[in-house]
């Protein structure tokens, strides 16, 4: 077929057709997505990279709210699942006794809390210091206009 070239072998090597990798890239980010939705309940976490190439602060903050959702489902919402699946492989039986199983331990709160908080923070501190990852920010108070460099690239904003 002859569609492309043979690749080299390295890491993250782009097409010959740039067309052709972001199908690919599109179809595997989606089919990630579908595989991750069935497994973990969640859409797949660093898609945006898969897409892209690039890691993007709303791919980071989107894979914080996936893992928390993902901790959340596998902790509260997943025995009866597991039972199904248990009691379908002939693993759990009717007669069975079942251990009580608390519905949530200190630690798992401990976890949950502390996650949420961190997901949280980063939310509002990227949300009220946008500066903050800037490598270079100036700020003009006279003509009421800031000056953000970054990655080489500059952008003026009007307050």
């Amino acid at each position: 077929m002859n569609l492309c070239p043979a690749p080299k072998g390295l890491p993250f090597e782009p097409f010959a057709d740039q067309l052709l990798e972001q199908h690919f890239r599109n179809v595997w980010t989606d089919n990630a997505d579908m595989m991750s939705l069935l497994y973990a309940g969640t859409p797949a976490l660093k898609t945006d990279f898969t897409r892209t190439m690039k890691r993007t602060g709303k791919g980071a903050i989107a894979d914080g709210i996936n893992s928390i959702t993902r901790y959340y489902i596998n902790n509260f919402c997943d025995g009866y699942n597991h039972d199904c699946l248990d009691l379908w492989q002939k693993k759990l039986t009717p007669l069975t006794m079942l251990s009580n199983r608390s519905l949530i331990t200190s630690f798992k709160l401990l976890c949950f809390s502390l996650i949420s908080l961190i997901v949280v923070t980063h939310y509002f501190l990227h949300r009220f210091f946008p500066y903050a990852e800037a490598e270079t920010a100036i700020i003009d108070p006279q003509r009421d206009l800031v000056v953000i460099e970054q990655n080489n690239s500059k952008t003026k904003l009007l307050h």
